[in-house]
């Protein structure tokens, strides 16, 4: 139902979303979840949405440390990058 809405209101938008399963944390704001959903709509991005059924991590959990609004800063306690960088 949401999403037909989603569809009505933002005609010319992408969306894409996801759901926790399992183990998963979801958190808004400070407050934690067992499970939830994310979505975005997405507008001037040209993007391919696909699923990815039974996906694996590809590297350890972090932490977020260090975010500005919406902007990731630090993942357990040092950049972005340096925490990524063995990872990719």
């Amino acid at each position: 139902r949401w999403l037909s809405r989603l569809d009505s209101a933002l005609p010319w938008a992408t969306k894409v979303g996801g759901l926790t399963v399992g183990d998963s944390r979801f958190f808004v704001g400070a407050t934690e979840h067992d499970g939830g959903g994310v979505g975005l709509a997405l507008c001037g991005v040209d993007l391919e949405p696909l699923v990815c059924q039974g996906a694996r991590p590809v590297g350890p959990s972090f932490s977020i440390t260090e975010s500005d609004g919406n902007v990731i800063r630090a993942l357990d306690g040092m950049e972005v990058t340096a925490a990524l960088e063995p990872v990719l």
